[in-house]
């Protein structure tokens, strides 16, 4: 059962201080949902509507999947958000 948990994984998510990882994780998070919603606003733009729909989003969500590492700036910006939630 201990091999188990070593090629899962499991054990390196478990830790008594995983606050700081866990910040670090929100802010990335924070990042990636930051452009999904600008480029969910670009679709509705281009679309001649107002309302941002669950639509908009979802495709915002999926070519942020694609593109988030290939923007130049994800390190300051998290960098930001983490210490705002410091």
């Amino acid at each position: 059962m201990e091999n188990l948990i070593l090629k899962t994984g499991f054990e390196n998510v478990i830790s008594n201080d995983n606050s700081e990882h866990k910040l670090q994780i929100m802010s990335l998070m924070t990042v990636f949902m930051q452009n999904a919603l600008k480029t969910a606003n670009i679709y509705t733009k281009h679309s001649n509507r107002n309302i941002i729909t669950s639509i908009d989003i979802s495709l915002g969500l999926k070519k942020e999947l694609f593109t988030f590492l290939d923007n130049d700036d994800i390190e300051e910006r998290a960098l930001k958000i983490y210490n705002d939630f410091k």
